[in-house]
């Protein structure tokens, strides 16, 4: 009713379903639902017994497990803004949840159970409201559901163990369950999908274990002389069906009498197809779960395009969708307890087998020039940044390349003018140069500029990175090989895998033309750069150069080379080392040892191939454009130049616009570098892998 203009409620509406009342009418008022009784059977045989659908199992848990979890809070400003919260107690609560395991060995359990039973049972344990102080995985055979009433289709859940009966409040326990198209109450469990497919691949391995116990004896037929009475028949047929019938009692000799002869069948064609029909029921299990039969040890599809495209899949397909659901079910559940506007995650940045996922998706959001950059970062998971909100349109779609009428340059007699035209003296070239000082300085051309440089440098590593993957794929295929010939983890030598001067060798021999085509063509675009003119880069350019590419450039180059090549190996064997550390730690075989490393080594070779092709192309293209500008007659200096991506270092933001005579260092952050990705003067790590800056030429 209204008083005062004012609605007041006499009190909260009930909603009622109207399904609820049917469902619960079915079950004649019995106090409790039972659970379905095969889930013995299902572990026992599914889970237990059959290797294929434990390897399925046991993979999509221990791959959930392992996917780190992130906390958010709503904006105050409700701008749908999330914000990463690093300390909080249901961070504290999912890294422990209870004193007996961490995060990894509880997600692991209810992922389990869930695959198992089609049920997955969490109890929080502490005050009756507000926050638990424990989260525990309960067996889903000894919980039973209450029904509830027209309000609440459950009302709570009794757990049964050892003849006691704990009830617990339907606020208390989490039920997650898969859908169930004959049950309201409980879920579908995937092992009772594939049953048939179990059973088949447990008798067959028991029907083939019993076989090779007895000698792997094919079948026959009993053969007798003359004509058995009714009497002998009988007993001899019991006797057959009895110790030697069904797969039990495969390859079980028979005792024979006198006049009686066994004539062994050949094998048939079915018996030699063990493999194949073996094969198929391992997929049908794995068609199941979701998970590609190669990651399970299918050896006829394990190649290695196949395997990354598995392990994908893997991901995409089976294990995030279920982390995703166990996801909103704990925020539904528990997260509220916590406070308003908290959402729980799944870090999936972290993952690595989505590495090249993301890659392709940054790549399209590079090519979506309409987009602000804020938009691309959004779209790629990254906050806005204050100077985000501005489309950057790339250089072939503005007006830069209208040539304007050069401003008259004052105080220059003709004399100078004609100086000008002499020829160059110690090798330099006589070119035109721009008739402006401080040409390439201008914002709007250091920006076209560096533009026309990255867009030199991703056609340039395009061809880089499946040469580099090569290369380290084979040092991965030369690691390995070594290691399983080693016997033992513990009798692995670091030192003897990787032989660093013959890794050199390779290197340079593999990329040596690379190397000196790049640096000339970046020579040709330092020598363009100093007209004042952008070089466009051509793959099937071919001719003669204009740039001279001497015979020092060229030993220094091949140094440089070794450097990179000694580097990439320290780096592989690290990465070893790391793998060696933790295989001795979990008392793996040299099987699992081999297999673990060889899959690590893999799996980095796509990251690290990007990684080696963007760092050592742009190095080569800085320091090619670098000498194309010190053949020159008229450019004396040079000027840093920050490419202002989201991933710049701040000493290479605070650098741009410094400018140094030509053959003098930049100062970046204290270390010298003749130019970005330098690395003749000790620079580190931080200041050369990945760098995308640039300089250009300072015409005095």
């Amino acid at each position: 009713m209204k008083v005062f203009g004012l609605q007041i409620s006499r009190a909260r509406e009930k909603k009622e379903s109207a399904s609820w009342p049917a469902i619960l009418m079915m079950l004649m008022g019995q106090p409790v639902v039972w659970t379905p009784k095969d889930y013995k059977s299902l572990s026992q045989a599914g889970y237990q017994a059959c290797m294929d659908a434990y390897a399925c199992i046991d993979l999509i848990a221990k791959t959930i497990a392992g996917i780190p979890w992130v906390l958010y809070q709503d904006s105050k400003a409700s701008k749908g803004d999330m914000t990463e919260i690093d300390n909080h107690p249901l961070l504290d609560l999912m890294r422990r949840p209870n004193p007996m395991e961490g995060q990894a060995r509880f997600i692991e359990k209810v992922v389990k159970f869930y695959l198992i039973a089609g049920n997955s049972y969490i109890e929080k344990n502490g005050p009756n409201k507000g926050a638990p102080k424990e989260l525990w995985a309960l067996r889903p055979d000894r919980m039973v559901v209450v029904p509830g009433n027209a309000q609440q289709l459950i009302a709570g859940y009794k757990y049964r163990v050892s003849g006691k009966e704990i009830t617990f409040d339907v606020s208390q326990v989490l039920h997650m369950k898969t859908f169930h198209p004959t049950d309201d109450f409980y879920g579908l469990s995937p092992l009772e999908v594939a049953a048939r497919a179990v059973d088949i691949s447990n008798f067959a391995h028991e029907w083939n274990a019993k076989l090779l116990k007895n000698d792997c004896r094919p079948p026959g037929a009993l053969t007798v002389e003359g004509k058995l009475t009714d009497q002998q028949f009988e007993r001899l047929k019991k006797q057959i069906k009895d110790e030697i019938s069904g797969y039990e009692n495969a390859g079980t000799p028979l005792l024979l009498e006198g006049g009686m002869d066994w004539k062994n069948f050949a094998i048939s064609p079915k018996d030699m197809d063990w493999d194949k029909a073996d094969t198929k029921v391992t997929r049908k299990i794995c068609r199941v779960f979701g998970v590609a039969p190669e990651l399970i040890g299918d050896a006829d599809n394990k190649t290695y395009s196949n395997y990354q495209e598995a392990r994908l899949a893997l991901y995409m397909e089976a294990c995030l969708p279920l982390a995703g659901f166990v996801r909103d079910e704990l925020n539904n559940w528990l997260t509220p307890l916590y406070g308003e506007r908290l959402r729980l995650d799944l870090d999936i940045d972290q993952i690595e087998a989505l590495q090249k996922k993301r890659e392709e998706a940054y790549a399209r959001m590079q090519g979506a020039w309409w987009l602000t950059l804020n938009e691309k970062r959004e779209a790629c998971g990254y906050e806005e940044r204050e100077d985000g909100d501005v489309i950057l349109i790339p250089l072939g779609l503005t007006e830069f390349g209208r040539e304007e009428e050069p401003p008259a340059i004052e105080d220059q007699d003709q004399d100078d003018q004609a100086d000008d035209k002499q020829p160059a003296e110690n090798g330099k070239k006589s070119m035109a140069p721009p008739n402006i000082k401080g040409f390439w300085s201008a914002p709007e051309r250091k920006q076209a500029l560096w533009t026309n440089f990255a867009s030199r440098v991703a056609a340039k590593e395009k061809g880089f990175i499946p040469e580099a993957e090569s290369y380290l794929r084979s040092q991965a295929k030369a690691v390995k090989e070594k290691i399983a010939a080693a016997g033992s983890p513990q009798l692995v030598v670091i030192n003897s895998l990787l032989d660093t001067e013959d890794e050199v060798k390779e290197y340079v021999s593999k990329f040596k033309s690379r190397y000196f085509y790049l640096f000339t063509k970046a020579g040709e675009a330092g020598l363009d750069i100093s007209e004042g003119k952008l070089y466009e880069f051509d793959e099937e350019t071919k001719g003669d150069s204009r740039f001279e590419f001497t015979i020092d450039q060229k030993a220094k180059l091949e140094m440089l080379m070794r450097s990179s090549a000694k580097f990439i190996t320290e780096e592989t064997a690290a990465e070893v080392a790391r793998a060696l550390k933790a295989a001795e730690a979990e008392n793996w075989t040299i099987e699992q040892t081999t297999q673990e490393i060889w899959q690590k080594l893999s799996d980095m070779a796509v990251v690290r191939a990007r990684r080696i092709a963007r760092t050592e192309t742009a190095m080569v293209e800085n320091w090619g454009q670098l000498e194309g500008y010190k053949q020159t007659e008229f450019v004396d200096k040079k000027g840093w130049m920050c490419s202002f991506v989201p991933e710049s270092r701040e000493d290479h933001k605070n650098t741009d616009g410094q400018e140094v005579p030509i053959d003098d260092a930049f100062d970046v952050g204290g270390e010298k570098l003749d130019y970005p990705g330098d690395r003749s003067h000790g620079a580190g790590p931080g200041n050369v892998i990945n760098c995308l800056c640039s300089h250009y030429p300072v015409v005095s």
